[in-house]
Order: C-alpha cells, then sequence, then structure tokens
C-alpha cells in the first residue's frame, strides 16, 4: 500500500496509463485490415483515456474550482476533448465521430 500512494502522489499511475493508451492507439492506427477493426479496437481506447484525464483532473484542478469562475474546467475539459478526438476522427475516417467531436464545442 505504501508502494501505491507513492506512484499515486509522484503521477506515475497517470503517466503509465497515458503512455498506456498512446501505446494502443499508436498500434491501432497501424491497422490496415479494415476501418471497422480499427474503430471498435479504439472505442476501448476513447473510453480508457478520457477516465484518465478524469482521474488527473479530480487531482490536480482543485484550486481551479472557484465560486468566482465556474466555467473555467468545464471550458478546459471540453478543449481537451475536442484536441483528442478530432484527430482520432481523421484517423479512423469516421464523418458521424467527427460532427459528435464538433457538436461537443457547442
Amino acid at each position: 500500500m505504501p508502494t501505491l500512494l507513492f506512484l499515486h502522489e509522484w503521477g506515475f499511475i497517470e503517466v503509465l496509463m497515458f503512455w498506456l493508451v498512446f501505446q494502443l492507439v499508436s498500434e491501432l492506427a497501424l491497422v490496415n485490415n479494415e476501418v471497422s477493426t480499427g474503430t471498435y479496437l479504439m472505442i476501448p481506447c476513447i473510453v480508457l483515456v478520457m477516465a484518465c484525464f478524469g482521474y488527473s483532473t479530480l487531482i490536480h484542478t482543485q484550486k481551479m474550482r472557484t465560486p468566482a469562475d465556474p466555467k473555467k474546467l468545464q471550458m478546459i475539459v471540453t478543449m481537451w476533448t475536442v484536441t483528442y478526438l478530432y484527430p482520432l476522427s481523421i484517423l479512423l475516417q469516421s464523418v458521424m465521430f467527427g460532427y459528435f467531436t464538433f457538436a461537443i464545442l457547442f
């Protein structure tokens, strides 16, 4: 348990999870058999990276959650989501996924 707390406090768990997701996405980008195969395997990666981002956000943004500007954190989450999902929609060649990502902005 002390080792797990050390890894949590110093951010090693976050780095490991983001590296795992990056590795999975880069490997799935090389799948040339069929576009749907990469799409179906990419969906768990998208869910996993959102969970990683949520974990990082809950830990490191305590000071940003002020009553004076409640939309600041929402803007950061929206911009990060769009920044992450647009390249994936282009990679997967999915028009619907691109429309969904664009709709997140509003």
